[in-house]
């Protein structure tokens, strides 16, 4: 007959696997705060808020409206104009906080520390057209005139003149 080895208790198995899972689990986590830096407990599953972050505020250099005076507009075209700089300002604001509410549900645990600066970057980034020489130059390129000007619509090329079809060609 066969000799049949007694079974390993299961009570001490089950102990040896806890142990094992256990060991595991500090060796993983101590490599991890290694890598990426410690865990704090209090922050775990909890993103950071940018929800009350500090709004976009966007400032029109005086330059501009200056260069607005000196075209001479019609109350209308000056008031269209500050509507479109208004919608400009809020489109650039809402954009700002729609792009720091994704940075923040970020699933990245490395990218947690350095959410901030991110953010202070892409204020900076966004506000920047605004305050540097571009903006004032937007009037000049755009061609700010005043109402003597009329707007300009391009017009279509004359037809082809050739007696060859343009399928042919």
């Amino acid at each position: 007959m066969a000799h049949v080895s007694p079974k390993p208790d299961l009570q001490q198995q089950l102990r040896d696997v806890r142990q094992a899972v256990g060991s595991t689990r500090v060796f993983l986590q101590n490599l991890y705060e290694e890598r990426f830096g410690s865990i704090d407990s209090s922050r775990k599953g909890h993103a950071p808020s940018f929800d009350d972050a500090s709004p976009l505020q966007l400032v029109i250099p005086p330059s501009f409206h200056t260069q607005v005076q000196q075209c001479q507009l019609s109350p209308r075209a000056q008031d269209i104009l500050l509507q479109k700089l208004h919608k400009i300002q809020d489109d650039y604001s809402e954009e700002f906080q729609m792009s720091c509410r994704k940075l923040a549900q970020t699933s990245f645990p490395q990218l947690l520390p350095v959410l901030p600066r991110i953010m202070t970057q892409l204020r900076d980034g966004l506000q920047s057209p605004f305050q540097t020489k571009d903006f004032p130059h937007y009037g000049k390129g755009q061609g700010i005139r005043g109402e003597t000007s009329a707007l300009r619509i391009p017009t279509p090329p004359p037809p082809r003149q050739s007696s060859i079809p343009a399928y042919e060609a």
